[in-house]
């Protein structure tokens, strides 16, 4: 069973590396609508595929190093590449970031997280 480490993960976003980026986590989550399409009669239920969908989110430590306001405001979409270990593992596609919040605590580094939403369809294994 192949298996892989978190620490090796990292971003990509807009052709922004994570050199100057401390990332914390990412997450990612897709779906797919399903319509009910059970008629009487039927003792099991069916359904039928509709649209599929993904979104996750990206804490960093909080610093101007990734300019935490500068990919919300521009509120277009970027290619955002999901690095789980190397090139082989990515998952990449076109997404807007829909939201940021700070987070402080006394005993522990600021941090943001920023939400996205994929727009059009997300690729595994992308580079």
């Amino acid at each position: 069973m192949a298996t892989f480490h978190g620490k090796g993960g990292g971003i990509n976003w807009g052709g922004t590396g994570t050199e100057s980026v401390e990332i914390l986590s990412w997450t990612l989550e897709a779906t797919a609508d399903v319509a009910d399409v059970t008629v009487m009669g039927d003792s099991w239920k069916d359904y039928v595929a509709g649209f599929k969908d993904w979104s996750g989110t990206i804490e960093i430590v909080a610093d101007d190093a990734f300019g935490d306001l500068a990919m919300f405001t521009g509120q277009t979409a970027a290619t955002l590449t999901l690095e789980m270990v190397d090139t082989a593992n990515n998952l990449e596609g076109s997404a807007f970031i829909s939201g940021i919040s700070w987070t402080t605590d006394p005993t522990d580094a600021g941090k943001a997280t920023y939400t996205f939403i994929g727009n059009g369809a997300l690729a595994y294994g992308a580079s």
